[in-house]
């Protein structure tokens, strides 16, 4: 790489701490001894960066995602990458969403614009030059055999008419001294790892008036878990929604669970609720076939009266050799103002484009985008927590008590999130969250 371009620039960067927690781990890490390199046509040739974690009184383990999803969107054939964590004086910080992803994003985008400046070339045409193609391979080695991001990023630009507005911008900035806009372009990718062990579910369904109680291990937090089990269980019993009720949590009945995160929950509860679906659907087929003109009650009845077991349980498990199963990928374009005076900032247009195969619920799916979205507002923008640099002693009360940045706000309507491009490989699963 000594014929390469190179970023040098020195800098410090601590990610700011997500919400619902004590702070997430704070990762300082600077380019001067993080270096990336790219050919004459601006094609990444390698990148090496040395990360230091302040992991508190306690080492943690929520650092592997860091590392693991460096790359993110991008492909780049060589990589070192180090990381130590550091003992201080303050408390061990608990990890929120998107634990190593988030900062990972921030230094790889980092990086990239640094090289950008270096190579002299367009940031959105760099960073497309550069995106993951279908059977490359990505930082831990694992070849993405499905990989739509080029088509994404394209279908993209054209949705949210990213050369005419660059344009705009640029002409706008040259009329305006004290208020100048920027526009950015970026991907991600997010890979979904099935660990062992698997979600208990279980389903009853009561003869009398035709209902069903599901009964599931994962827990519902806002992320539709409960809705789309219960969409799994009236599709797979061919009944309506209405009749499905999914009750709160027991582990006296489903024992063992595996934790709710990762965004596997979902699409494993639904798989687990189909597994026990297919057991009931096996009870009652003997009893279809005598009333194969029946109604979903009069079906229910006769298999009561015949003595058949109309509940089952089931867990969805993975034996595979690998638990990076498949990666899910995004693209988004954000439009931004600042006053160069006075700091505040306005956001003018957001646009997302995610590959989320053939979503059971896009209502839910888009949901959890913005609201992704909306999170990383907050931790890259307005939320930190402040300590004694003496004694290590708490000073913030929360992560929202001394915002960094003041009047943030979108402006007007200015907002398009969309699922796009469904494909066999995500398309397979059962949902999000």
């Amino acid at each position: 790489m000594s014929d390469n371009r190179w970023t040098k620039r020195a800098t410090e960067w601590q990610p700011r701490i997500g919400k619902r927690s004590r702070g997430r781990q704070p990762l300082r890490w600077s380019d001067s001894i993080a270096k990336a390199g790219c050919d004459s046509q601006g094609k990444l040739v390698g990148v090496k960066v040395d990360i230091f974690v302040d992991a508190g009184h306690v080492a943690t383990t929520m650092t592997f995602d860091v590392i693991s999803m460096l790359d993110q969107g991008y492909y780049c054939p060589n990589w070192e990458v180090t990381m130590k964590q550091y003992k201080t004086n303050k408390p061990c910080a608990g990890p929120t969403r998107g634990p190593g992803q988030v900062p990972a994003c921030m230094m790889i985008e980092t990086i990239l614009e640094h090289l950008v400046l270096e190579a002299r070339q367009c940031p959105v045409m760099f960073r497309e030059l550069n995106l993951f193609e279908e059977n490359q391979k990505n930082l831990f080695g694992t070849t993405l055999t499905h990989c739509p991001l080029k088509k994404m990023w394209r279908r993209l630009c054209q949705l949210a008419s990213v050369q005419s507005r660059l344009e705009a911008i640029n002409k706008y900035n040259k009329a305006n001294l004290w208020r100048k806009r920027g526009i950015s372009m970026l991907a991600s990718r997010y890979d979904m790892c099935y660990y062992p062990t698997g979600f208990p579910t279980h389903v009853s369904v009561f003869a009398h008036d035709g209902t069903v109680a599901v009964i599931t291990s994962g827990v519902e937090m806002g992320q539709g878990l409960y809705m789309k089990v219960a969409q799994a269980v009236a599709y797979s019993l061919q009944i309506p929604l209405k009749l499905v009720k999914v009750r709160p949590n027991q582990n006296n009945v489903t024992p063992n669970p595996l934790w709710t995160g990762g965004s596997i929950s979902s699409e494993r509860c639904v798989a687990s609720a189909m597994i026990a679906c297919e057991k009931i659907k096996a009870q009652l087929q003997p009893f279809r076939e005598k009333h194969s003109h029946a109604d979903w009650k009069t079906l229910l009845q006769a298999a009561w009266e015949g003595n058949a077991d109309l509940s089952a349980g089931g867990m969805h498990h993975y034996d595979g050799p690998h638990p990076d199963l498949y990666a899910t990928f995004m693209a988004g374009v954000v439009e931004t103002e600042v006053d160069v005076l006075t700091g505040e900032s306005q956001i003018a247009r957001v646009d997302l484009l995610g590959d989320f195969g053939e979503s059971m619920n896009p209502t839910i799916d888009i949901g959890q985008v913005e609201g992704a979205f909306v999170m990383g507002l907050g931790a890259y923008l307005t939320e930190d927590v402040f300590y004694n640099k003496e004694t290590g002693q708490l000073l913030s009360d929360g992560t929202w008590a001394e915002p960094k940045m003041r009047g943030c706000w979108f402006r007007g309507e200015q907002w398009r999130s969309m699922l796009g491009l469904g494909s066999s490989e995500s398309g397979r699963k059962c949902g999000r969250g």
